[in-house]
């Protein structure tokens, strides 16, 4: 087995990262935080989402028998390194984390809603657009907070699931219906579904809250055309709740990187 000179790199400077490195130091791991010592660490970790553009040129620093952690890692990217015999795992494609990540990511998008609206959420209407993991905690935290809502999902098993807990349920062809009756839009669909022609339904105080991954669900460049107020709000665990969201990256590193070789990861 290959004797490291670190046991981990940690790349990036968004909070998240600082604590996963400060975490891992009290633990006695042998941490760096530069992308030069990538050759010689064991583990390489790298932000949520994972862009290789903000951090460097990271694959051709990868080599066999490395296990590489980072979210929403591009396909091409991960069969490159898979190629290389490096151990990849994408922490979105992990439930645990998405599902334990999605109670900072609800607080995180409904603190973002207040801070820009001029209204209250309780008493409002909310529509949430989808009906996934993030989704199903953001419309959770909307109705205990007192608002109205209204979910738009396409699938009609989810619709049923929505049903036993929102107010109201539209299938995606009534979202013009749901965005005339609403005060706050939450969007986690990553289709581009919110266009000029729903767009034009938004109310003139309403706002948009996309948290969808890659360049989001709606056209922001038609929003700020039109005077929409549409906000693409990304990486928010790493924003509102960066000490708990580093707890949960923790657990699951430790976990994992202990896996024999060979195994590919999630």
């Amino acid at each position: 087995m290959k004797s490291y000179l670190y046991d981990f790199v940690v790349l990036g400077d968004d909070m998240r990262q600082i604590y996963l490195l400060e975490m891992l130091k009290e633990k006695g791991y042998s941490v760096c935080s530069s992308i030069s010592c990538i050759h010689d660490a064991n583990v390489i970790i790298a932000p949520t989402p994972f862009l290789e553009e903000k951090i460097g040129d990271v694959k051709t620093l990868l080599h066999k028998g490395q296990f590489f952690f980072a979210g929403c890692i591009p396909e091409d990217f991960k069969e490159d390194v898979l190629k290389k015999g490096v151990i990849v795992f994408d922490f979105m494609k992990y439930k645990k984390v998405a599902i334990a990540n999605s109670v900072a990511t609800a607080e995180g998008v409904i603190a973002e809603a207040i801070r820009k609206s001029t209204g209250n959420l309780r008493g409002s209407t909310c529509t949430v657009f989808g009906y996934g993991i993030c989704a199903k905690t953001i419309v959770s935290t909307l109705k205990g907070m007192g608002a109205k809502v209204i979910v738009c999902a396409r699938k009609e098993e989810a619709r049923a699931f929505a049903s036993l807990v929102a107010d109201k349920v539209f299938s995606m062809e009534q979202i013009g219906k749901a965005i005339e009756k609403s005060d706050y839009i939450f969007n986690t669909v990553p289709d581009k579904i919110l266009l000029e022609s729903q767009l034009k339904c938004v109310k003139s105080h309403g706002i948009i809250l996309d948290i969808a991954s890659g360049t989001g669900g709606v056209d922001f460049e038609r929003a700020k055309d039109m005077g929409v107020k549409a906000y693409h709000c990304k990486a928010l665990p790493g924003v509102y709740a960066p000490r708990e969201s580093a707890k949960i990256l923790l657990h699951v590193i430790l976990e994992y990187s202990d896996l024999r070789k060979g195994n590919k990861g999630v």
